[in-house]
């Protein structure tokens, strides 16, 4: 198995055919159909199926796809981290970050961290948590910076800053010195995370309330901006605030029972650090330090 074909196999996979796949390839269809009958021979098993819509993976095509996708980030990111080395002392640093931290921290500290590292490139992927923590095990990305809650196994993991989640316009008349009670929400349609979705349902049923969830996200930008078209009241984390572009909207901080969540770093468990990453470690701490 080769990363040609490898690569072969992802296009056409994305491309949903092998016609357009070589087309976006540059070459004709028979080579192309030949590459991927090898790669099938080779690995004793159907990788692609016709159906009416067109080609569409097989059970072991989908394992394929997602082993592929990965084998071939690693290989990109070895050659431009090489390719780097060889030129001015480059050093690559492949950082994960999630869309809430990124504009609320993330952005000022990569910017002061390459002033005083100006020989770091910094490869930036933004993510949710849980897709980062798998780039992380899979060694895609070299470090991340995510939110909690999440499972921690085959990961280290640092504490960086502990946040409290807001209600997020809110009415202004339910909102008494900047707090707001779960039971003030318990009619009102909710934009939540759905990584937060179960810790918020847990709350709401341990007084025996049941939340009107009004939509479900993955993402800081998305909650913010469902609210803002009056969806209804998003539970974020008070950074995500500096998100949005409505000012005059309300929010309050909720009380009975409260609910947070932490920013913290992960890397893969037992990971001999890079040296930058290990740098970038300690200047989070410096960073973050209270």
């Amino acid at each position: 198995m080769e990363l040609k074909q490898l690569y072969y196999f992802v296009t056409v996979a994305d491309e949903g055919g092998i016609s357009s796949a070589a087309r976006r390839l540059y070459m004709t269809q028979p080579p192309l159909s030949a590459q991927i009958k090898s790669l099938e021979e080779e690995l004793g098993c159907t990788l692609f199926t016709r159906t009416k819509k067109g080609t569409e993976l097989t059970e072991a095509g989908k394992l394929l796809y997602q082993r592929a996708v990965g084998v071939l980030e690693m290989a990109d990111a070895a050659q431009r981290e090489v390719s780097a080395l060889g030129h001015a002392n480059k050093t690559i640093f492949r950082l994960g970050v999630v869309s809430s931290v990124s504009v609320a921290y993330a952005v000022n500290w990569i910017a002061k961290f390459c002033e005083m590292y100006p020989n770091v490139v910094i490869e930036m992927t933004e993510a949710n948590t849980y897709d980062l923590a798998e780039k992380v095990r899979a060694n895609q990305i070299d470090l991340a910076i995510v939110r909690t809650p999440l499972r921690l196994g085959g990961l280290d993991t640092g504490h960086l800053l502990h946040e409290d989640l807001v209600a997020y316009g809110i009415p202004n008349h339910l909102a008494k010195d900047t707090t707001i009670s779960i039971q003030s929400l318990s009619n009102l349609p909710l934009v939540l995370y759905r990584r937060w979705e179960g810790i918020i349902r847990q709350q709401f049923e341990a007084q025996n309330i049941h939340p009107n969830i009004k939509c479900l996200c993955d993402d800081a930008h998305t909650a913010i901006a469902l609210v803002e078209e009056k969806m209804g009241i998003g539970i974020v984390p008070i950074s995500a605030l500096k998100l949005r572009k409505n000012e005059a909207l309300s929010y309050a901080y909720l009380t009975q029972p409260s609910i947070s969540s932490d920013i913290i770093y992960i890397t893969k468990e037992d990971a001999n650090h890079s040296p930058i990453a290990s740098l970038f470690i300690e200047y989070l701490k410096n960073q973050t330090a209270t």
